[in-house]
């Protein structure tokens, strides 16, 4: 090591010293910057923008109807007539069909709308993630039908027709998007029961989403996973494709609809895609 005559450092390893104290600097720095930003996304971890997309949910019919035709047959002698009865079973997609081929149905006979023995719901939900500083990890996501009787005015009171856990995870990387698109299959009499008696000769009526998921942020490190729910509403469910582009519907929690949503007991689903 070279020095002068007072024993300073000169030179090559001066240079040397100065690179160690700049890298030093460099580093203690950059350490600084992780540990913010650990604690930022800690305090403050990302969240996840749910959608469901075109506002609508499709469904396959929803309902079946049975109505009682009285068919009159007129005897030989056109004095006496005799009446025999026959149900004839519809759907929802159907609509109510002709009740009286072949016969003078007079149209007044009664009508029971009866549940479907299944209804396909296709769910297309999609996870935003608009942040540029984390990536997001939606896990145990299940997605809850639920009826709002008291709608438009009251939203706060609602039912729970049926549950359906999705069944998969997937991550939301920063800045970009998502989208889940699978067909959910509700069997539960209960949930068809109460569907045909709530909807019966409708095709289409308007319901809440309710979404439950587990979220975990990434950015340098992993936050603990955090439980959310949102709410998705209004949301159409029908028969058919609308024909008209409609606007997707934005899902929100509780704080930022600014009310509790009240939920009552549901009926469990199985998911099938």
């Amino acid at each position: 090591m070279a020095s002068d005559d007072d024993g300073k450092l000169t030179g090559f390893p001066l240079f040397l010293t100065t690179v160690r104290y700049v890298v030093a600097g460099v580093v203690a720095v950059l350490a600084a910057v992780v540990v913010v930003m650990v604690i930022v996304v800690a305090l403050r971890p990302e969240k996840v923008r749910l959608s469901i997309l075109r506002g609508y949910v499709e469904a396959t019919d929803l309902w079946q109807v049975s109505r009682v035709e009285i068919r009159r047959q007129i005897a030989d002698d056109t004095t006496a007539a005799a009446a025999t009865t026959t149900t004839v079973i519809y759907s929802s997609s159907s609509g109510f069909g002709d009740f009286s081929v072949g016969s003078t149905s007079t149209g007044d006979e009664p009508v029971t709308y009866r549940p479907a023995e299944r209804v396909n719901f296709l769910l297309s939900l999609s996870a935003a993630n608009p942040s540029g500083r984390a990536d997001i990890d939606c896990d145990n996501i299940t997605v809850s039908l639920l009826d709002v009787p008291g709608a438009p005015y009251n939203l706060t009171v609602t039912a729970a027709i049926a549950a359906f856990p999705l069944e998969e995870r997937f991550r939301v990387e920063r800045e970009s998007s998502h989208t889940v698109r699978k067909w959910l299959t509700l069997n539960d009499t209960g949930a068809l029961s109460r569907i045909a008696e709530t909807y019966g000769g409708r095709i289409s009526f308007q319901a809440m989403l309710q979404v439950n998921a587990t979220v975990t942020t990434t950015a340098l490190v992993k936050t603990s996973p955090k439980a959310v729910v949102y709410y998705c509403w209004p949301v159409t469910v029908r028969t058919f494709v609308p024909s008209a582009a409609t606007d997707d519907v934005t899902c929100k929690t509780s704080d930022e609809m600014g009310y509790s949503i009240g939920v009552g007991a549901s009926s469990r689903s199985s998911a099938a895609s």
